[in-house]
């Protein structure tokens, strides 16, 4: 099935739309063809203006010559094995200049999070280690260090996940983006606090089950993400998928008490989850390996009932995609495109008074070294004083004894 907003298949229902009689064409296609005509040569899931990158990429760097930070860098962390300033590890992420830097950057991570300095590591320098691996088309990396953030210290604020989201859509690697929902899912982030977050786990979970079928070992983890996105969401999608999404995850009393509590609120008529999902519930259940008789029974009798009462609708998922999902996108990222380069600028001059901190750091324990040398040399020269003292003590004990022997053997002899 084509994803929604695609530029080729909006042309062409235009096209053919233009072709129609007046007196052919339904109030539902009227609507239909208003909504392509919102999504016609549309953008990818989130705007330029979201996106930012323009912002991105005019922002002021900490200066550095990135060969001598790289030979420092790796006889701190690979040599010597010394903590090393998350400052200037952020110099390094900061003016990556190439898919090779990524990596080298990738090793310097890791390197970082087993060491004191871990904590230290802050949001700005994930968000940008995430966009520096985007502007290289690196995704495959800052995704594995997403996915083992306990190696790599990468935990993500909604920007940043959202950019990084975007990045894999805009590319059609529904599994890549699906792949971030997950870990959005892992790292707790997907509730109502984070709508839009919520939505695009959401639609790209959707674009990923449509284009493909997720591996068995995968199931769970999408289940649970479609589960966490979908909570909350009013709507004939949010519910469709909030069913769905435990009972990929296996969690077949859950998915019945979902399915009871939306049979016994609210209009008879209204519809509140779609068949199509219902369809995908039975074959899930069909296909489990072990099977409760009991409660698949009931799910069954559940469904009998919706569908008595008028509750499924014969409306596709992925018809519900444009109105109940993309829509919402639009509203929900106005939120985030204010501010972000003056947050830029905040995080720059916090940079600025971190590398004055630290070279006044070193002037002072420059001084504090000389200080200690000093005493060193102090206490030696004290030392030889008191050695001489000691020597001119000697000398007069041995010439007062000399003398004294001196006068015995005179008075013997007298």
């Amino acid at each position: 099935m084509a994803a929604p907003c695609g530029r080729k298949s909006v042309m062409l229902i235009v096209k053919n739309f233009t072709r129609l009689s007046p007196c052919r064409i339904s109030p539902r296609f009227l609507q239909v063809h208003q909504l392509l005509k919102t999504f016609q040569g549309c953008r990818t899931v989130m705007s330029e203006s979201f996106v930012n990158t323009d912002v991105w990429r005019q922002r002021r760097k900490l200066n550095t010559n990135m060969n001598e930070l790289s030979i420092q860098l790796d006889r701190d962390f690979y040599d010597e094995k010394r903590p090393v300033a998350s400052v200037e590890l952020h110099k390094f992420i900061d003016n990556m200049a190439d898919s090779d830097d990524v990596e080298i950057a990738q090793g310097y991570l890791y390197c970082h999070r087993h060491s004191v300095m871990a904590p230290h590591l802050k949001d700005s320098t994930r968000h940008c280690w995430i966009r520096g691996c985007m502007d290289y088309n690196r995704e495959d990396v800052a995704l594995t260090t997403l996915k083992e953030r306990t190696h790599y210290g990468i935990f993500l604020d909604s920007y940043t996940f959202s950019l990084f989201i975007d990045s894999y859509l805009k590319k059609n690697n529904f599994k890549g983006a699906a792949m971030v929902a997950v870990e959005m899912m892992n790292q707790e982030v997907l509730d109502e606090t984070e709508p839009l977050l919520q939505l695009l786990a959401l639609y790209a979970c959707h674009m990923y089950m449509t284009k493909e079928q997720p591996a068995q070992e995968e199931s769970w983890n999408v289940g649970m993400t479609l589960a966490d996105a979908s909570r909350g969401q009013a709507t004939l999608l949010g519910r469709s998928y909030h069913v769905l999404g435990y009972a990929m995850a296996g969690n077949l009393s859950k998915t019945l008490r979902i399915l009871q509590s939306v049979e016994s609120e609210g209009d008879e008529a209204q519809p509140y989850i779609v068949q199509e999902a219902v369809d995908k519930l039975k074959n899930l259940v069909d296909n489990q390996a072990e099977k409760d008789e009991h409660l698949i029974s009931q799910i069954q009798e559940t469904i009998d009932k919706l569908q008595s009462e008028g509750k499924l609708s014969n409306e596709s998922l992925d018809s519900l995609i444009p109105t109940q999902l993309l829509n919402h996108i639009t509203q929900y990222e106005n939120n985030y495109i204010t501010g972000y380069a003056q947050k830029l600028q905040e995080w720059h001059q916090e940079y600025l008074d971190g590398v004055q901190k630290m070279q006044q750091l070193e002037k002072e324990q420059e001084i504090a070294q000389k200080l200690a040398r000093l005493d060193e040399l102090r206490m030696e020269v004290e030392g030889l004083e008191y050695a001489k003292e000691k020597i001119a003590e000697e000398k007069e004990k041995q010439k007062k004894a000399e003398e004294e022997k001196h006068e015995q053997n005179l008075q013997t002899a007298s």
